[in-house]
């Protein structure tokens, strides 16, 4: 398709968006890909001024602050506000935890190759040369702990006080960081084992759950303390970096000790908001159970575009799901569904 056809294209779609969209319903591909696009371009201003925008003019959900939320979740808020990342209290308890484990080591799964090729089948046959092993979406949707975390209020209230904004939750991923593989630098790239930022929207936090004790050894992730603010990305390089940033780049924007790297047992959950510089680090010398769930500011100009069918198991997922929570706009009771 012609270039000037595509961009046509994409105005055309951000433009009937930023007039016809209401709440509880996602954009066009198109107007994510420009959102993301000036954000990088503008170091996140497009995106902090659009997300005031919409809330202002669209979405008008109730504003939470630090008042609204218990001392050790507002404390959170402050690090995240002024850091970029912080430790939270967890919301999975030690029987959740081996039982998602447990799930895990069994489950449908993609592995992924440190030579780029991927098949089907489950930790077990894992090889030396696998670098992780991704548990099949529609699994992890299915099981109960998962969707107890999906329904936390507590993640949710802190979402929304930290965007001044009705938060969305997106699907989570579970996979592991396998041990012992030859890891190359491409691997490290399509692993996100390279300082990167990430867009999930106008704003965007990430809810990250150790479910194997993790220390510096075992694929800690690693986050560019202040990263998060509009402007940081003063570069060229960083204002690129959602694909990678190069070391020296790096180095001469932040200093090394800007690096805050996440160690602790199985259990251990932190949130850190997308659009920082973070980075997944190797698994030497023991395999490491991650799970991620992206959280979004409002629907607009998410990468999310349709719901998943789920078979709700957990009570506060189900009741959610019933009550047709804004914030759960992207599941759907696959029974329902069928219906």
């Amino acid at each position: 398709m012609p270039t000037v056809r595509r961009y046509l294209e994409a105005a055309r779609d951000v433009a009937v968006d930023a007039v016809t969209w209401t709440p509880g319903q996602p954009t066009r591909e198109n107007t994510y890909r420009v959102a993301r696009t000036l954000h990088g371009r503008t170091a996140g201003l497009s995106s902090r001024v659009g997300l005031r925008m919409v809330t202002t003019l669209r979405e008008r959900a109730p504003r939470l602050t630090a008042a609204d939320l218990q001392p050790s979740w507002a404390q959170a808020l402050a690090e995240l506000d002024a850091d970029g990342i912080a430790i939270v209290p967890p919301a999975l308890d030690a029987d959740a935890v081996a039982r998602i484990r447990e799930f895990a080591a069994t489950a449908p799964a993609v592995l992924r190759s440190v030579t780029g090729s991927s098949g089907r089948g489950t930790l077990q046959d894992r090889d030396e040369h696998t670098a992780a092993v991704h548990v099949v979406e529609s699994f992890v949707l299915d099981q109960p702990d998962i969707q107890g975390l999906i329904a936390d209020h507590d993640l949710r209230r802190l979402a929304a006080a930290h965007f001044s904004a009705r938060p969305v939750i997106h699907p989570p991923s579970l996979y592991w960081t396998c041990a012992g593989a030859q890891v190359t630098d491409d691997e490290r790239r399509r692993g996100a084992r390279q300082f990167h930022w990430d867009y999930d929207g106008l704003g965007g936090l990430r809810v990250h759950v150790y479910l194997t004790d993790v220390d510096a050894g075992a694929a800690p992730m690693s986050y560019v303390s202040g990263s998060h603010r509009v402007g940081s990305l003063g570069s060229s390089a960083l204002r690129a970096g959602d694909m990678g940033v190069p070391d020296d780049a790096l180095w001469s924007a932040f200093p090394r000790s800007a690096v805050r790297t996440i160690t602790g047992p199985a259990g251990t959950m932190f949130v850190s908001d997308s659009q920082g510089l973070h980075s997944g680090t190797d698994a030497v010398n023991r395999d490491r159970l991650f799970l991620v769930m992206p959280i979004q500011a409002s629907g607009f100009a998410g990468y999310q575009l349709r719901p998943r069918a789920v078979r709700p198991r957990h009570p506060g997922f189900v009741r959610d799901l019933e009550m047709q929570t804004p914030e759960l706009m992207f599941f759907r009771d696959r029974d329902a569904v069928r219906g």
